[in-house]
């Protein structure tokens, strides 16, 4: 199949999926909302479908508002696009700026050019640094706790596990954070191996290969983002080895790919990044209006695993 038809499969596939699994529900709107001209730049469209996800949830927030407007722009995983994404948001009057950024380090800059012109700055999916009206993301910590719990339960709270992190960028930290803290209530699981992937699946691919070859005991791999994930379990066939892997995201890729190997692919700790795009704008709308929003919305991940797939039918 032609590769960008798949794209588009994958994207609408998506949309429809986490239209149905997202847990946030915002209010329809009355009025004039001309006045909301919202710049968005997100960490990468094209590669992630959690972010085509994000984009549609903004878009459908906005669309409940009348006259809002929204330009939604592919960070393209670079901070300096990024950067130059944000300064022409602001030299083009928009009144209202959204970023879910590659690097979390590095905004400090872009928020306070934002706040120097008077407009509101929030942050996606990650805490960037600066001091942003309002950060929006799951609560990852908690994510990682979770995937520790089933990680427990799944192994009779006996056995080795590894870790595929990326702790340079801040949401997968956290995630990476939570495990660690998680496996400390589990005396009986072991943390053998831990190594970045800096988001690259094809050196996710690489280390897993090289975990399960020094250590062929590791019973469980946990994978903070998707494509590790997914990298993990085609090492994991390729080597016939009994290991399972537990990721992060619950895009359609993995709904698909636990109904396709459940005895490797056991379990993902899901989000809302529907739900995430629609609570920016609705929060974004009452800061306009003179309302006091909370400076942090921490959405609950849950667990996807195969029961929940049969029992929501996906």
């Amino acid at each position: 199949m032609n590769r960008s038809i798949m794209k588009v499969i994958v994207v609408l596939v998506a949309i429809c999926l986490f239209g149905g699994l997202a847990v946030y529900r915002g209010d329809s709107a009355e009025g004039d909302y001309s006045d909301i001209k919202i710049g968005v730049t997100l960490l990468s469209i094209a590669e992630m479908p959690f972010f085509q996800i994000v984009q549609s949830g903004i878009e459908a927030g906005a669309a409940k508002y009348p006259g809002m407007k929204v330009t939604v722009l592919d960070g393209q995983a670079d901070s300096s696009v990024q950067f130059d994404q944000v300064q022409n948001f602001i030299a083009q009057g928009y009144t209202a700026i959204f970023d879910a950024p590659v690097d979390a380090n590095s905004t400090t800059t872009t928020v306070d050019l934002a706040k120097k012109e008077g407009i509101p700055f929030f942050f996606l999916n990650t805490h960037g640094k600066g001091d942003a009206d309002c950060v929006i993301a799951t609560d990852d910590i908690l994510g990682g706790n979770l995937a520790a719990d089933y990680a427990n339960k799944h192994l009779n709270g006996k056995g080795n596990v590894a870790l595929l992190c990326w702790p340079e960028l801040g949401n997968t930290n956290n995630r990476g954070i939570g495990f660690e803290e998680g496996l400390k209530k589990y005396p009986g699981l072991k943390l053998v191996d831990k190594q970045s992937y800096l988001g690259d699946a094809n050196k996710a691919a690489s280390l897993a290969e090289d975990m399960l070859t020094k250590n062929p005991d590791i019973d469980l791999i946990f994978c903070v983002g998707e494509p590790s994930a997914l990298a993990a379990v085609e090492v994991i066939k390729a080597m016939g080895s009994d290991c399972v892997v537990i990721g992060y995201d619950g895009n359609p890729e993995a709904i698909v790919g636990i109904k396709e190997s459940p005895k490797i692919w056991i379990a993902d700790i899901a989000q809302d990044p529907k739900g995430q795009g629609e609570m920016a704008v609705d929060l974004l709308v009452k800061l306009k209006k003179g309302e006091k929003i909370e400076k942090e919305k921490l959405v609950q991940p849950y667990i996807l695993d195969l029961e929940y797939i049969k029992s929501k039918n996906l």
